[in-house]
């Protein structure tokens, strides 16, 4: 998992940030806090704020009306964030969740390969996980080295660096040659860190089916 804060500690700063953006003191927050019923004092708030007192579900739910409509949950909620030590969530993860929509795993949230397969999640079923959905050329060139699916490789790209096998790979390539560099330099680059990505992928990508052979022995024998 890469660091990310906890969702106590990332609403909390959010909200710091919009009182202090509206030029109310935690003082007068809480006051409005206690207008609609939450036994809030100056202390509560420098608590949620720093992290150190989890939201309830009502609290949480009021704080665009404690904001007077002017910060929304979305505002709140636009930051990597960690459920638990083994469960993140990003920012489209949680404007899916406002939307109604299921989260998409791998993108909106993000867990590790064992609780993919006990949950009976896969690749081809999972929302937004489709053949072809997500997928680039690249992914697809990437996964008949790796011997895998491209759902797979795109999959595992975003779990190891937080974006596309293709995203990562020009990021690398630009670092390597340079924004002005030509076509050819370019391409070479490309096929440079394409070779790159893959060997720092394939243990990734074998310890991942290895899980997901176990995961269905497990259910096949049930």
């Amino acid at each position: 998992m890469s660091a990310s804060v906890s969702l106590r500690q990332g609403v909390g700063r959010a909200i710091r940030a919009a009182r202090l953006h509206e030029g109310r003191t935690a003082d007068e927050f809480a006051a409005a806090a206690r207008l609609l019923g939450l036994r809030w004092q100056r202390a509560t708030v420098s608590m949620i704020e720093a992290g150190r007192r989890a939201l309830t579900a009502e609290e949480l739910l009021m704080l665009p009306v404690l904001f007077a409509g002017r910060v929304s949950l979305a505002d709140l909620l636009a930051d990597r964030m960690s459920l638990t030590r083994e469960v993140e969530v990003t920012p489209e993860g949680f404007a899916e969740i406002l939307r109604g929509e299921s989260p998409t795993v791998g993108r909106g949230f993000v867990l590790p390969s064992t609780v993919i397969t006990t949950f009976g999640y896969t690749l081809a079923s999972t929302p937004g996980w489709g053949r072809g959905s997500g997928v680039s050329e690249a992914d697809y060139r990437a996964a008949r080295r790796l011997r895998v699916e491209p759902e797979h490789v795109a999959f595992i790209a975003r779990r190891m660096f937080g974006r596309g096998f293709t995203e990562e790979r020009d990021a690398r390539s630009r670092a390597d040659v340079g924004e002005s560099a030509g076509p050819e330099a370019l391409r070479a680059a490309r096929r440079r860190a394409s070779i790159q990505l893959v060997a720092e992928m394939r243990p990734a990508v074998s310890a991942e089916l290895v899980v997901i052979k176990r995961g269905r022995a497990i259910h096949g024998k049930h």
